[in-house]
């Protein structure tokens, strides 16, 4: 039977090997304050957990005004050599023209899902979001494209939101995610255009071109629109009909096609539009769009040139020039550190004790994800605005940044056997459906090892490496149980047997590497484990008795480790169970042959939840055959007699 056992191993820890280790617990009081002394914060306790070589959470216990109070807090240090990101991320709503709200959990795992290849460390919740259709605009969280963010959202290079519905682009801040000692960029921003990005069939990119507005009913010498359903409602959209000599070039099933904002409502002088897909029709006089296709019209004489059936096109608003190269962008609350100084944050949402989620960076090239817990119903209250300031300035951040507070408050982290889970406990009893996730995630190479079959003293690997890109000199299976046993066996794509095993053991295996230039073993993230087989019983002694009727065949066996489940003898194509008392079993056979019994013995043994099976074959034992006759002819006398009379 083939046992599978099948785990993706994940992105290389370039330094020392990787546990999820606690590392320390730091019970030093340090009391941090604001820059004009009027707040405070104490750290009492510091839980420390290495979740990989570039992340740490931290499980902060402190103290307040108001008392007790529990921070968590996620550190990636982008000068380590793992390659690590910020990344946010929100959900589709089952649609390809918006998004849902659900838990942080779901969300993190959803990024997975559709970012193969990335596997999130840690995270915590974004911006704001806009729940509900209405005109309130923020006030009461209403909007009449819903949900979105309050603020602009840029995810793996897509400007999913950029105008938020009060027109404006501010309140976002780009992530560099790279080695630099500042890992963020803000301040007010500028709408640089709205751009269509062209790659042919096979996404090789092609270049970039000016797009005029979103749904123009007109156009001029060489302008562009693209065209597409906005909002008319509650969850309710528009379709398209246009009749025109310019043509059409349509993604009737776009990957995306969303619009966040648009002139249609009075409120509103922006539109805001994120489309992707593939140009799958092209029609010369007239087209009819629904809600997740979009079309291009252009004059456009270059651009009618370039515009072919199977191309691939991205449509979106994008930034000025000092968001150039940024990939991953979120928007915030409040600035609440900026240049390593204090900002004045006093306001009715502030001055409270209120859970709270900030993110920000220090100037050695770290970013923090923090949370603040509390609730009404516990012991932790929350912080205020300026509280939490004195807990940045404890950990050096100097630029930090408030995203959602109150109920949204979550954190997760990536545990010791890869699945994703909860860091804090819920602010209100259940985890609240959110929009958006900002996380801490891990290129991993993909290798794919499983575990085919094992016994008591060996285990077979099917292994997988050709979709593995990290230009590494040799690559490794790194097995161990935890009792002094550690190897490292070489590895490619095949089969790969490791033997010599401890029996009813658990081994761990993961992926390691050693890179040129190094004699150094470096291992994977995440591990995974097998349990090798109890000692199979062993046999001991067969023996047979015979009778006048009938042959006994006696088996004797050794099984310390009481795995047996069942015993016999196959005897021509038959299989005859033993009977099994203090590890001896017994079959009796009715006399239908002399001399040479040839038979099997197979043995069946239950190991965590399967069988195995041990034949001995090709066994034999001589009957007697003067006692055989002997009985036939005393059956032959007995018969004789009561048919004869």
């Amino acid at each position: 039977m083939k046992i599978i056992k099948r785990f993706i191993s994940f992105i290389i820890v370039l330094l020392c090997l990787f546990s999820f280790m606690h590392l320390s617990t730091n019970a030093k009081e340090v009391t941090t304050k604001t820059d004009d002394g009027k707040y405070y914060y104490t750290t009492v306790k510091e839980d420390v957990v290495k979740v990989s070589e570039s992340t740490t959470w931290i499980e902060n216990t402190g103290k307040t005004v108001n008392g007790d109070q529990l921070n968590h807090v996620f550190v990636a240090d982008f000068k380590k050599n793992e390659n690590i990101k910020i990344a946010t991320w929100a959900i589709s709503d089952g649609t390809n023209y918006g998004f849902a709200r659900t838990e942080l959990k779901k969300i993190a795992e959803d990024y997975e899902k559709n970012n193969p290849g990335w596997i999130v460390l840690a995270g915590v919740n974004a911006d704001q979001y806009y729940p509900k259709y209405g005109t309130q605009r923020g006030v009461d969280g209403s909007a009449q494209y819903y949900p979105q963010t309050y603020y602009p959202l840029t995810s793996n290079g897509d400007n999913w939101f950029v105008i938020n519905p009060y027109g404006s682009p501010n309140n976002v801040v780009g992530f560099k995610n790279d080695k630099s000692d500042n890992q963020l960029v803000y301040g007010n921003r500028s709408v640089a255009g709205f751009y269509m990005h062209l790659y042919d069939k096979d996404r090789n990119y092609l270049g970039k071109y000016l797009i005029d507005d979103l749904n123009l009913d007109t156009l001029g010498e060489n302008q562009t629109t693209v065209l597409s359903p906005v909002a008319t409602g509650d969850k309710q959209y528009s379709t398209v009909t246009k009749e025109s000599n310019n043509g059409f070039y349509v993604v009737e099933n776009a990957d995306l096609a969303f619009a966040s904002n648009s002139k249609t409502f009075s409120y509103s002088d922006n539109n805001c539009f994120f489309g992707k897909g593939t140009i799958n029709k092209i029609y010369s006089q007239s087209c009819y769009l629904r809600a997740g296709q979009f079309a291009i019209e252009t004059t456009n004489a270059e651009l009618k040139e370039i515009l072919k059936k199977g191309m691939y096109v991205k449509c979106q608003y994008e930034y000025d020039e000092g968001f150039a190269g940024i990939e991953e962008a979120s928007g915030y609350h409040t600035i609440q550190r900026s240049n390593g100084k204090d900002n004045n944050v006093a306001n009715s949402y502030n001055s409270r004790p209120y859970p709270r989620s900030i993110f920000g960076c220090d100037n050695e090239g770290k970013v923090y994800l923090i949370t603040c817990s509390g609730s009404n119903s516990s012991p932790t209250k929350g912080m205020w605005a300026q509280e939490s300031n004195a807990l940045c300035k404890y950990y050096g951040i100097t630029d930090a940044f408030q995203a959602d507070g109150g109920g949204s408050v979550t954190a997760v982290v990536r545990d010791q056997d890869g699945n994703i889970q909860y860091a804090m406990a819920s602010i209100e009893g259940s985890y609240r459906y959110i929009l958006t996730g900002l996380f801490i995630v891990m290129k991993v190479p993909e290798a794919i090892i499983e575990v085919d079959d094992y016994n008591a003293s060996e285990v077979k690997f099917d292994i997988d490496m050709s979709k593995v890109t990290e230009d590494y000199d040799k690559a490794y299976l790194k097995i161990e149980n935890g009792e002094g046993y550690k190897e490292y066996k070489e590895i490619s794509t095949g089969e790969l047997v490791i033997d010599k095993l401890n029996a009813d053991t658990e081994y761990t295996y993961q992926l390691a590497f050693k890179f040129k230039g190094s004699d150094e073993y470096v291992d994977t993230l995440l591990k995974s484990s097998f349990k090798t087989d109890k000692e199979f019983a062993k046999l001991k002694k067969v023996s047979l008795i015979e009778e006048s009727d009938k042959y006994i065949i006696t088996i004797e066996i050794d099984d310390t480790e009481k795995v047996m489940s069942q015993i016999g003898i196959v005897l021509d194509g038959r299989y005859h169970r033993a009977t099994l008392k203090d590890s001896v079993g017994t079959i009796e056979l009715s006399k239908d042959t002399i001399g040479i019994i040839n038979f099997d013995i197979r043995m069946e043994c239950n190991f965590q939840n399967k069988t195995k099976l041990k034949e001995f074959k090709d066994l034999s034992i001589d009957a007697n055959l003067d006692l055989y006759v002997e009985y036939i002819e005393s059956r032959m006398e007995a018969f004789l007699k009561e048919v004869l009379g």
